[in-house]
């Protein structure tokens, strides 16, 4: 679900009111609509008032709204899956929505608002619905083969946490795919993310500690003040 609402041009246009009256409330200094593609439009105030991880859950959902011709073994994969399942992400998300085909599948394509990457080897598939996306843990691996550790980490302690994979499902996606680049990365954050972390601040703290060769902390220690009362 978009975090705000879409406004889709074959709805304003199926009463008979002018379709270049949206194209005019983007312009200027008084725009109150931003188009997010061709044919989806948002608020621009509400726009601004997200983050980049929410600006691209948008973009994914103003995709699927508009019928992305992507073919119909095409699947949401990395930032875009990843927020379709409300996986935290560190950092900037891209702009384009991401999708991936096995290679049988046809030719990569790409354009302004989505790509779609032509992959080999066995890619885990789940679906949301009527959405077709790789899984939980194909997606944690594949993010974390690319974004850095404190992203990485913010987004398999969250899987952990709720239940939505295991370490060894995540081991499992990369004995799967042998020789990926990327692969030596994604095993050093699977051998830090822990389910115990409780929140992204935590899983952030931990990454500048690790990479600072710091002690790893403890998590979820319990603490007794003295006459044996927990603090």
């Amino acid at each position: 679900t978009s975090p705000i609402p879409l406004l889709l041009a074959r709805d304003v246009t199926a009463d008979g009111t002018d379709r270049n009256a949206l194209t005019r409330r983007t312009r200027g200094r008084s725009a109150d609509l931003l188009r997010i593609r061709r044919v989806v439009y948002v608020s621009a105030a509400q726009w601004k008032g997200l983050y980049p991880g929410r600006q691209h859950l948008v973009r994914v959902c103003a995709s699927l709204a508009a019928d992305t011709r992507t073919g119909h073994d095409a699947a949401l994969a990395h930032e875009s899956a990843a927020v379709a399942y409300g996986l935290p992400l560190v950092g900037q998300a891209p702009e384009r929505v991401t999708y991936v085909r096995p290679r049988a599948g046809g030719t990569a394509r790409s354009s302004a608002v989505a790509r779609v990457l032509v992959v080999t080897g066995h890619v885990q598939m789940a679906r949301m619905g009527d959405t077709l996306l790789t899984s939980p843990a194909q997606t944690l691996v594949d993010l974390a083969r690319l974004r850095s550790l404190a992203s990485s980490l913010a987004s398999m302690d969250h899987a952990l946490r709720h239940g939505m994979v295991t370490k060894d499902d995540l081991y499992a996606r990369l004995a799967a795919q042998p020789g990926v680049r990327g692969n030596v990365r994604a095993r050093r954050a699977i051998g830090f993310a822990d389910g115990r972390s409780e929140s992204v601040g935590e899983s952030l703290s931990r990454a500048v500690m690790i990479e600072n060769h710091l002690p790893a902390p403890e998590l979820q220690v319990e603490v007794f003040m003295e006459g044996g009362v927990l603090a």
